[in-house]
């Protein structure tokens, strides 16, 4: 039987926060956990505006950049925040 972790990683690891056994209900986890990671984004893109820290700013334009793709397989954010879809083979 196939199921599907869900969940979200970055350079420092990964937190599972679904599984899932079919692969259009981990679709649906994988896109709510991608619209927290782009809220999440903006608000700390805000922050960096008010701080004035262009770099910073730089980093989560391209994060917001990144976390716009809507295919699981085409996602790359890293080293920052993404969302993910593992198949895994149980018996």
């Amino acid at each position: 039987m196939k199921v599907y972790l869900v969940g979200q990683r970055d350079y420092d690891g990964s937190d599972i926060h679904h599984v899932c056994i079919s692969k259009t209900t981990a679709e649906k986890r994988w896109e709510e956990i991608r619209q927290e990671l782009i809220h999440k984004t903006r608000k700390m893109l805000e922050e960096e505006r008010i701080n004035k820290s262009e770099s910073g700013m730089q980093i989560y334009e391209r994060s917001l950049k990144n976390l716009s793709e809507p295919t699981p397989e085409l996602m790359d954010n890293y080293p920052q925040e993404e969302p993910f879809i593992r198949e895994m083979e149980t018996e």
